[in-house]
């Protein structure tokens, strides 16, 4: 079973299912508590899965991102979030 949203990549085990969350390419979070913000990390997150008759297989994947370039475009929007995701890639 795959889903998201949650911003956080991870794959499980449970009850012989797996448990897939792919994370984020855009704002992946470090760890996210209930009432708190997010840690946000400076890469992008995806995974590839595949299925053959008798596997399937998953690939978790994080890619480094120029944390300069990040906060440079973040300067250029009107992102009303825009000091704090800066900040986040400092």
């Amino acid at each position: 079973m795959a889903g998201g949203h949650t911003h956080l990549q991870m794959l499980r085990q449970h009850r012989g299912n797996l448990l897939l969350n792919v994370g984020s390419v855009g704002m992946p979070f470090k760890e996210y508590v209930a009432g708190g913000r997010p840690t946000i990390l400076a890469h992008a997150e995806y995974a590839v899965v595949e299925q053959t008759a008798t596997a399937v297989t998953v690939c978790l994947f994080r890619l480094r991102l120029d944390r300069t370039a990040l906060q440079n475009s973040l300067g250029e929007t009107h992102n009303p979030l825009r000091a704090w995701l800066i900040q986040q890639y400092s």
